[in-house]
């Protein structure tokens, strides 16, 4: 049954836009747009509008950042419609099934709201701050380490922990590992790599 509906809505929806879409210049000018709840609406799913104001928001949204381009002609806004009206056929499923009531989304909702709001509260404290070159300079030369690796390869797992016991026991890194390799208990060489 709720397929059924869905169906019938969503074709009603179909038919409605395509009769937008296919008006006139002229006539849908003199015609206007329904006014429901007091604002202009371009499209309805299910009673719900989607108000001229929501459409030109998302349509703002979508050319924000892309810089000025010349005008191509006239232009297709029905896929940015379609996308709305699907976006609100899902809206209102999940209300239908309950997922707005279940308390893990609910959680999930909630975590990524204070996330977003600490994100936005962050940029907006720190948009007009610029660092000091050199003070980034000289925190840049501290953090940065140069190490130089020797890796050796052991044979056999107790030739490695005899080396280990060695190290421990206070002989020298250099000293241990020239035995191991000269009794062929490790391979390697003495050369270290950057790193």
């Amino acid at each position: 049954m709720r397929m059924r509906r869905f169906g019938s809505t969503f074709q009603w929806v179909l038919v409605f836009l395509l009769l937008l879409l296919s008006c006139d210049a002229a006539m849908a000018a003199k015609q206007g747009l329904p006014v429901i709840g007091g604002k202009k609406a371009v499209a309805t799913v299910n009673g719900e509008p989607i108000s001229l104001e929501e459409f030109r928001s998302m349509l703002a949204s979508l050319h924000e950042g892309a810089g000025e381009k010349p005008a191509g002609g006239p232009r297709n806004y029905s896929d940015l419609l379609q996308r709305m009206i699907n976006g609100k056929l899902i809206l209102q499923e999940a209300r239908n099934i309950g997922l707005d009531t279940l308390p893990e989304l609910r959680e999930t909702v909630g975590l990524f709201g204070k996330q977003t709001l600490r994100q936005t509260l962050l940029a907006r404290q720190v948009k007009d701050v610029r660092p000091d070159g050199k003070e980034v300079e000289t925190v840049y030369r501290d953090l940065i380490r140069e190490y130089r690796i020797r890796s050796y390869r052991f044979a056999k797992e107790e030739d490695a922990k005899q080396a280990e016991e060695d190290l421990r026991a206070g002989s020298g890194f250099d000293n241990v590992m020239n035995r191991m390799v000269s009794e062929g208990k490790a391979a390697g060489s003495g050369e270290g790599g950057g790193v």
